[in-house]
């Protein structure tokens, strides 16, 4: 009886034992499920190789990148740079032929170590300069100083497919001043080529009032006038504020990208002024008339390569205000401005950017056959919005507004997750292939 009692009082002290250990390991997991997510220890070093130059000169990751104590998978993604120089996912650089001899080309691209449970994503800019001598392809590759670091909750989750991977490190805007839709009603044979297999919509809604400050700040800023309360008289007379909870395209572009090459050509300079900020390293440059500024615009792009350029001719609207919009001295002007935008295009095929290249057009406001705007009638409220290049879905453009063009823009040059929360744009419907709109952000105000 004894022994009995004993082997009982054994059993149920282990199973007391048994107990408290699974509910000591059940605290334990609780508390490591709650623990501080880590710093990624991901570190990044440049390398240089050198290959004789074939039709496609290849060189692996393990040549041109030392990456170590990476947490998660590690993903490769060119940001900017010229498009005869790609890389995949996995590192492998390639170098198509046809680099003009002893040219340096700039590349910047995105290292990103995906993280884990315990461990942030990170992601390191790199940049890599690729030269072509007589026979040989020298690539070098250096960490930038500032590198844009990923914080725990990066919207770039990992399991997610890149969808912004458009294959776009250029993006050129043309506005035409006062254009409004009436480019059907013109002879425009070099934009009807252009955009043969483009998107286009005559339906984009602009801003209101229809005024070219409040229109142009609408498409730069992603905002409607109510936030960023531009007027024609502000920007003739004050610079856009640096500190600006409603920043511009090129001020969101400069603070992520160090160091790629921003530019804004405008027959009206207020936009120079008074729209697009200071001191964020933006080219900028005017002239008297849309000729002069035309030259002005081939010439710079005859030797640079732009990461965003936007430019605004003006004497469309000019025609417009003095012989009524949709007149027949209107729609003259028009063609010769269609002129200007076939030798901007033209001069980026013969560089070889076209393929890598997001092409617009829009503009800013119509007006009626009276010559003023400012109201919001059809004629007045409605412009045509057209964009063509890698990725962009033959057809007509889904429902827009031109403070749209913001959210295009960044989402082109894969930085979707840089738009600002004030901002109150998006992308549209059936511009890029595959990719839907997302609801408008309504952004609360002061």
């Amino acid at each position: 009886m004894k022994l009995r009692s004993a082997i009982l009082t054994v059993l149920l002290i282990a199973a007391a034992l048994c107990v408290t250990m699974l509910y000591s390991a059940e605290l334990t997991a609780v508390a490591d499920s709650s623990s501080p997510i880590k710093t990624n220890t991901m570190v990044v070093k440049g390398k240089s190789a050198k290959a004789k130059i074939k039709n496609k000169t290849v060189f692996t990751k393990a040549k041109l990148f030392s990456i170590s104590k990476a947490e998660g998978k590690v993903t490769f993604k060119k940001v900017s740079g010229t498009g005869k120089v790609t890389i995949s996912r996995s590192g492998k650089v390639t170098v198509k032929k046809g680099l003009k001899k002893n040219k340096t080309y700039k590349i910047i691209i995105k290292v990103r170590a995906s993280g884990s449970d315990l461990y942030a994503p990170k992601s390191v800019l790199v940049k890599m300069t690729v030269k072509a001598g007589s026979s040989k392809i020298t690539v070098k590759t250096a960490v930038q100083k500032d590198p844009a670091p990923v914080v725990p909750g990066d919207p770039e989750d990992p399991e997610t497919p890149e969808i912004h991977e458009t294959g776009i490190s250029h993006v050129v805007i043309i506005g035409v001043d006062g254009a409004g839709a009436l480019f059907k009603n013109a002879n425009t044979p070099n934009l009807d080529k252009i955009m043969e297999n483009g998107s286009v919509t005559y339906t984009c809604l602009t801003s209101n009032p229809t005024i070219s400050a409040q229109c142009w700040g609408s498409m730069l800023h992603g905002v409607t006038p109510e936030y960023h309360k531009l007027t024609n008289e502000i920007v003739s007379q004050s610079p856009y504020p640096a500190d600006s909870r409603y920043p511009s395209v090129f001020r969101v572009i400069r603070e992520n990208m160090q160091d790629v090459e921003l530019a804004s050509f405008c027959n009206w300079d207020p936009i120079n002024t008074g729209i697009i900020e200071d001191g964020i390293g933006v080219r900028k440059d005017t002239a008297p008339d849309d000729n002069c500024l035309n030259d002005k615009i081939c010439q710079y792009l005859t030797a640079v390569d732009p990461y965003l350029m936007f430019i605004q001719f003006d004497e469309v609207d000019g025609a417009g205000h003095a012989h009524g919009y949709g007149s027949i001295r209107h729609l003259r002007q028009l063609e010769k401005t269609d002129g200007y935008i076939g030798q901007i295009y033209n001069i980026l095929s013969s560089r070889g950017l076209l393929e890598s290249t997001l092409f617009i057009v829009t503009s800013d406001h119509g007006g009626t056959v009276k010559g003023t705007h400012g109201g919001w009638s059809f004629r007045e409220k409605y412009v045509m919005f057209a964009a063509a290049g890698p990725g962009i879905e033959a057809g007509t453009t889904g429902t827009m507004e031109v403070r749209d063009i913001a959210s295009i823009v960044l989402y082109a040059l894969g930085l979707p997750d840089k738009q600002p929360a004030t901002w109150t744009s998006r992308v549209p419907a059936k511009l890029f292939k595959g990719v839907n709109t997302s609801v408008r952000n309504v952004y609360p105000g002061e």
